[in-house]
């Protein structure tokens, strides 16, 4: 995919940080803050999948919880399509918010019982005054570009199978034919061959409806498939960036490389690194990743990593990886 000029820019983050109090005492007076999201920044173009991967508890969620309006940010901006999110009027945002989805990880407890599949996939259309004509035509439509058949609109979602529900899940999603679709880590229920399936839905919808992904996951490998660009994320910190080639086959950050040498390769016994591993919650000013990088020294503990790479591929590290480009 050839690089998206600045014009096709669909979303533009900045320094953004989302924050949670930490309260004690019988008048729970604040004494801290979990920095789920801390001064995070990127951009993100039409058409284009950026995957943002990390451990659990890293942010990644919260990040694009953030983004939808679910979860209220402390700092920052985010720009999408020439307007702040964080600033606009309420009522604005609603207009703006179907050209905002999301698609969750879990494809059960994300649909309604009580509602069928006709309901489900409608509800977005008929909020927002877009049904024209027969509401089960449209369901029967979303049903094709999902892969399902006409048969399924009255049925319930218990009545499906994970990766049929996913696919319900995914057709609410386009259903309002939104710009950008916040993926949260959609295929982590499901089974291998059934993870490939929904994420070669995803790439084929789209190309055709030119929609921008967020896809969130834990599993690097899994992101690799379907991503132009890849953010590794840590304590709530971008520790590297760049296109999934550079990343995948070149990880600059030790945090990205104990990420890809954690992943399984039949066959394949793979040399780990070794981490150490202490008390993460004293972190300091100095670079979050510290007490689990076994290269980690004086300058780690005690500043903040400066930026380093070249063109799009960047890190955030005080050393230079044998792997890294001078």
């Amino acid at each position: 995919m050839s690089r998206p000029r600045n014009s096709d820019m669909i979303l533009n983050v900045s320094d953004l940080k989302t924050w949670f109090p930490i309260k004690r005492g019988i008048v729970s007076r604040t004494i801290g803050y979990v920095k789920a999201v801390d001064g995070v920044s990127f951009r993100m173009f039409r058409g284009e999948t950026v995957g943002l991967v990390g451990e659990s508890g890293s942010g990644k969620t919260t990040l694009g919880r953030t983004l939808l309006g679910l979860e209220k940010a402390r700092q920052g901006s985010i720009i999408f399509k020439g307007q702040n999110l964080l600033t606009m009027h309420r009522r604005v945002f609603r207009e703006l918010r179907q050209k905002i989805q999301i698609i969750f990880q879990d494809p059960l407890s994300s649909l309604n019982p009580r509602l069928n599949v006709l309901d489900t996939v409608t509800e977005g259309l008929e909020e927002f005054g877009m049904v024209q004509g027969d509401r089960q035509a449209h369901a029967v439509k979303l049903l094709a570009e999902v892969g399902l058949d006409k048969d399924a609109i009255y049925r319930y979602p218990h009545e499906f199978s994970g990766g049929q529900r996913q696919r319900i899940n995914i057709a609410r999603a386009i259903s309002l034919r939104p710009d950008f679709i916040v993926c949260d880590e959609p295929v982590s229920a499901l089974d291998v061959s059934v993870q490939a399936q929904v994420i070669n839905l995803l790439m084929d919808l789209r190309d055709k409806l030119n929609l921008s992904y967020l896809f969130i996951s834990h599993d690097i490998s899994v992101v690799s498939h379907i991503a132009q660009r890849i953010l590794v994320m840590y304590r709530g910190k971008i520790v590297e960036q760049g296109s999934a080639k550079d990343v995948i086959h070149n990880p600059q950050h030790p945090y990205t490389q104990t990420l890809i040498a954690a992943v399984p390769v039949p066959g394949i016994e793979k040399q780990r690194r070794s981490e150490i591993h202490a008390d993460e919650d004293k972190i300091g000013s100095g670079c979050s990743y510290q007490h689990r990088c076994p290269d980690a020294n004086e300058a780690c503990r005690e500043k903040p990593p400066p930026e380093r790479g070249e063109g799009s591929h960047r890190f955030w590290c005080h050393q230079i990886t044998s792997n890294a480009k001078k």
